[in-house]
C-alpha cells in the first residue's frame, strides 16, 4: 500500500509516518507538493488535512478525484467542512475522520483499505 500524507503541521506528519510505517509512504505539507507528488508517482491513498496555507485538502482531494480517480481520498482533519455531506455524495472525499480520532484512521485503513481486492 503507497499512501501520501498531507498535513502543514510536521508532528501529525512524523505521527502518521510511524503509525504507517510498514507501508510506502511520501508527505507533502501542502497540496501543491501533494500534486506535485500524484503527477511523479502512484499512490493507493491520499489522506489530506483540510486546512493548509494555499489550497486546502478538500480542492486537493477534489483534484485527486478528477485526475486520479481509483486514488482513496481521505479528509483527515480537525473540523469537518461545512459541506462534508455533498462532498462525499460527489465523490470528492471518501472518507472523513475527526484528528481527534487516529485509532479510526488505522482501523478504516486496516479494514476497508489494506483488504486484498477481489479479482473480477
Amino acid at each position: 500500500m503507497t499512501i501520501l500524507i498531507v498535513d502543514d503541521e510536521p508532528s501529525m506528519r512524523q505521527l502518521l509516518l510511524r503509525i504507517f510505517r510498514q507501508h510506502k509512504i511520501a508527505q507533502a505539507s501542502n497540496a501543491e507538493d501533494a500534486k506535485d507528488l500524484l503527477s511523479k508517482h502512484d499512490f493507493d491513498v491520499v489522506i489530506s488535512d483540510n486546512q493548509m496555507p494555499g489550497p486546502s485538502g478538500v480542492e486537493l482531494l477534489a483534484h485527486v478525484e478528477v485526475f486520479h480517480p481509483d486514488v482513496h481520498r481521505i479528509l483527515f482533519s480537525a473540523t469537518p467542512p461545512m459541506d462534508l455531506l455533498s462532498l462525499v455524495d460527489q465523490g470528492v472525499i471518501q472518507d472523513f475522520v475527526q484528528k481527534t480520532d487516529l485509532r479510526e484512521l488505522v482501523e478504516l485503513c486496516a479494514n476497508k483499505l489494506f483488504q486484498p481486492r477481489a479479482l473480477s
